[in-house]
């Protein structure tokens, strides 16, 4: 495809960052990777590592802010009257700098939606999928998914199941029979798992056919991990605190390592 050659062009002009371990974008934009990723969906052509690779890195999270923030204060700008309705505290679009700071907390801070976002974008499903991450964001403030009074917070538990399948059903719709197009499954601690059984219970997730897992760590972090030979390596955005993200495809059990430090793991299942 000739798209495919535009993103190789751009992989083979980020050689040198690649090698020395440097933060770069192949995509200019999280549209234009969601574009890309669908695309090969819709012509029936398998995802791969590096088509996870490449979405996540469009959505790196920077203390500073940097690309993505930016990416998150001009959609903010380009929906300027959805978002002066949904009445935002704190949000004035007579203050520019209210806007910038919106946009720097929530690429600092959205670990948690950047994983919704990747497992959403790299499930099955194209219709109903978001088209960039901010129209996600838009959507998620619409459905109620996200607290009104930062823009920002979960009013969804992100450590149970129904909280997880709150967010997919209110990205994504349900059939017309009312059913989830997509069923979330996984562990999550409330459902009391012995300790035995959770680290094998994450491997067979695996087995299930699905490409992409998210999972939440008692540190107040998420993760999406991508299946690759036969396990979960992970695919992180970031960490807020520093201006790297770990290190990708960096085997799960490195950072998932026992049950006392897992809050929830999960996949999306097709119907």
């Amino acid at each position: 495809m000739e798209y495919q050659a535009k993103i190789n062009a751009k992989e083979t002009a980020n050689k040198d960052k690649a090698a020395k371990g440097e933060g770069y974008t192949v995509f200019d934009s999280t549209e234009e990777a969601v574009d890309y990723i669908q695309t090969k969906k819709e012509l029936g052509l398998p995802l791969d590592a590096n088509d996870a690779r490449m979405l996540v890195q469009s959505m790196k999270q920077m203390k500073e802010g940097g690309h993505f923030a930016k990416e998150i204060e001009n959609f903010i700008w380009k929906n300027k009257d959805k978002f002066q309705s949904l009445k935002i505290e704190g949000l004035d679009f007579n203050k520019k700098e209210s806007i910038t700071a919106l946009a720097q907390r929530l690429s600092a801070g959205s670990c948690f939606i950047n994983t919704m976002f990747s497992n959403i974008v790299l499930s099955s499903v194209t219709d109903g999928a978001p088209k960039s991450w901010g129209d996600m964001y838009l959507k998620a403030l619409e459905n109620g998914l996200i607290s009104k009074n930062d823009g920002i917070s979960s009013t969804q538990y992100m450590n149970t199941r129904k909280g997880v399948q709150a967010w997919v059903d209110g990205i994504i719709g349900k059939d017309v029979n009312g059913n989830s197009k997509l069923k979330v499954d996984g562990y999550f601690k409330n459902e009391r798992t012995p300790d035995m059984d959770v680290m094998q219970k994450i491997q067979q997730l695996a087995t299930r056919g699905v490409f992409a897992s998210g999972g939440r760590v008692k540190e107040s972090h998420s993760m999406m991990q991508f299946l690759t030979n036969g396990t979960w390596g992970v695919y992180d955005t970031g960490r807020p605190s520093l201006s790297t993200p770990r290190e990708f495809g960096n085997l799960y059990t490195n950072w998932y390592t026992k049950p006392s430090v897992i809050d929830s793991y999960w996949i999306l299942l097709p119907k």
